[in-house]
């Protein structure tokens, strides 16, 4: 694949699709005009792993569909506009593990921040991914619209082990430049809605922070009660509830 690329040296658009089977396989994407990389790589079982280090100066949109056999190393993504990612799995046992390696791997990156990253959409299937979203806030300091799909998985552990635990310090995105939160497949469970309060509490400049709900754990009107009692640190924050499949809102 490495010579493929180097024929190509004014790629801009890559998008890789497929499946690596039984055997681990290593992948180096180097395109220095690449602005655009989509990246969805499915696993079977307990097979060998698959990584994709991306070395694309110029790179401003990634979009990634990962499952937990499959790894992608970013070098030198200072350039980064919008990101979206999709943390996918066949087997919940696996979730703690993918989402303690993701953290780990966004710590130990030589990059310091996405400097111009502005969209992050972050799709998280099952638990224990609240960590991952603290690592990506900390380093987007410039980040304005952030979106959250939750996707419902059964999970294998006890509802405690996916409590949200706040980061020691705020991160500066939410003090100075997040506007826009959406939150999609929200149930108001527990660690949801301390997410949500938190982002509330602590977004200084939000302007709207959706809710797309369906199968709520409890009322609306309950959730729109507790949330209102939480302080906000926007006053000119609206926060709307709609159904995940319907257009009306339930506003306040």
């Amino acid at each position: 694949m490495e010579k493929l690329f180097s024929c190509c040296p004014v790629l801009e658009d890559l998008s890789i699709h497929g499946n690596h089977g039984f055997y681990g396989l290593n992948f180096t994407v180097s395109a220095p005009e690449l602005k655009t990389l989509k990246v969805q790589w499915t696993t079977h079982g307990d097979y060998e792993r698959c990584n994709f280090y991306v070395v694309a100066p110029k790179l401003e949109n990634f979009h990634l569909w990962q499952y937990p056999s499959t790894d992608c190393f970013l070098e030198n993504a200072k350039s980064l506009v919008r990101v979206t990612i999709s943390l996918q799995d066949h087997f919940a046992d696996e979730d703690r593990l993918f989402a303690i390696r993701g953290t780990a791997l966004l710590a130990g990156c030589c990059l310091p921040v996405f400097d111009k990253l502005s969209r992050l959409e972050l799709a998280l299937c099952n638990c224990y991914y609240w960590e991952l979203l603290k690592e990506l806030l900390r380093r987007s300091p410039k980040l304005e619209y952030l979106v959250l799909e939750l996707k419902d998985i059964i999970c294998s552990t006890a509802p405690s082990s996916h409590q949200w635990s706040p980061p020691e310090s705020i991160p500066i995105c939410l003090l100075t430049h997040l506007k826009t939160v959406s939150i999609r497949g929200f149930k108001g469970k527990l660690d949801e809605m301390d997410v949500a309060k938190y982002l509330l509490n602590n977004g200084e400049i939000l302007k709207m922070t959706t809710f797309y709900s369906e199968d709520l754990f409890r009322t609306k009107e309950e959730l729109k009660m507790e949330l209102s009692m939480c302080q906000w640190g926007s006053k000119a924050c609206q926060v709307e509830f709609f159904p995940a499949k319907k257009t009306k809102a339930c506003h306040f």
